[in-house]
């Protein structure tokens, strides 16, 4: 129940920063809900998860709202009446997971999840943002990320060439994709090696790949439209897109880094000293060296999935809502679409989904159960 709740609270706040008050307002409505049968004091799966994180995820949601009265209202809520905290009394200052100290920023986003039990009360919403400013830490306890330096511009130069090449190779691929639809689910030839897509959770950010490639698949995804301007693919896409996208992979991340609009480029697409960083597993410490592996994963992705959407029913409260979508596997080292298929997504029921699945929104069900369905017919293609 709490880290159902923490992801509620995660994606609330993720709505908060895009503007959608109401949203952001629903998520964290529901997370109270679920927070009140937890309660305070309890540190379950090291979430830290209660009801005063709910009270302090909603002052971090107020601030990205810009609404500072409310804010500090929020703020003095959670903290109690008396100016006392009601948070945990550790004397020991917590720290995030990279080893940096959280005290006295608890109150922005994130920051609950990932240090574990609090140090006294939040210093209140006006003392978190001159810790910010005199300090040099941001409000997650982190150390300001400072901009690329000479030796990660080093490493996108030596990196760059072999995006292009995949680049190219990408854009190659789409120009092949036929208008016509797709008949039935087939692969031309033998794939060596077997595809194995795992898609990009962009709600956790986890990436079980970090330090061993192989173990986050060999297979990326991008929109058939896109794949000519991979930076014209949204980085996370929701409802709020009026168009139905999936979020992209590392190949694709690593091209917009290496490309023009990265840091050897126009910098729209930003690489600081924290790229990569929290919350990821087994996480490198070196900006560099971290650097380095993440460009590694999205180079392992030798595949890249190809989808058309035919069909999209927006989501709506009577539950009309399915995705379809043509699919062409191309493979980049050898220039050819291998396989086909046609897979469908839609929004999950109360017991629907996969196993751990948290349903926030019909949107995501359906991004989650779209790559599901494509990931087990390229399965049963390639895995006689």
């Amino acid at each position: 129940m709490s880290l159902r709740a923490s992801l509620l609270v995660q994606a609330g706040l993720n709505a908060a920063r895009a503007g959608d008050d109401r949203v952001a307002g629903d998520l964290l409505d529901e997370a109270a809900k679920l927070a009140v049968q937890v309660g305070d004091g309890h540190d379950h799966h090291r979430t830290a998860f209660g009801p005063t994180a709910v009270e302090l995820a909603r002052v971090a949601a107020a601030l990205e709202l810009g609404d500072g009265p409310q804010a500090v209202a929020r703020h003095e809520e959670a903290i109690g009446r008396d100016g006392r905290s009601r948070l945990s009394d550790d004397t020991t200052a917590p720290k995030s997971s990279s080893g940096h100290t959280c005290e006295g920023t608890t109150a922005s986003e994130g920051a609950w999840m990932r240090c574990g039990k609090w140090k006294g009360a939040v210093l209140g919403t006006v003392a978190v943002l001159a810790a910010m400013l005199f300090t040099g830490c941001e409000a997650d306890g982190q150390t300001a990320p400072k901009p690329v330096d000479g030796s990660m511009k080093e490493v996108l130069k030596e990196y760059q060439p072999r995006f292009e090449q995949r680049r190219a190779a990408l854009t190659a691929a789409a120009a092949k994709v036929p208008e016509k639809g797709v008949g039935k689910a087939s692969c031309a030839r033998t794939l060596d090696p077997r595809p194995e897509f795992i898609w990009f959770d962009h709600t956790s950010k986890v990436l079980d790949s970090y330090n061993s490639p192989d173990k986050g698949g060999n297979v990326d995804i991008v929109a058939t439209a896109e794949a000519g301007a991979p930076e014209q693919i949204v980085d996370n896409p929701g409802s709020t897109l009026n168009r139905f996208a999936v979020p992209p992979g590392w190949l694709v991340r690593g091209l917009w880094i290496t490309g023009p609009q990265g840091p050897l480029g126009t910098n729209e697409f930003k690489v600081t000293s924290q790229y990569g960083d929290e919350p990821y597993l087994g996480v490198e410490e070196d900006p560099v060296q971290r650097l380095r592996k993440i460009l590694d994963v999205g180079l392992h992705k030798r595949y890249v999935l190809l989808y058309r959407v035919t069909t999209f029913t927006f989501p709506d409260a009577e539950g009309r809502d399915v995705v379809r979508a043509d699919v062409f596997l191309a493979d980049l080292e050898e220039g050819d679409l291998p396989c086909q298929l046609v897979a469908d997504g839609s929004r999950y029921g109360t017991s629907g989904g996969p196993v751990g699945w948290v349903s926030l929104t019909p949107y995501e069900d359906m991004q989650t159960s779209l790559q599901i369905h494509i990931s087990d017919k390229l399965r049963s293609l390639t895995r006689p």
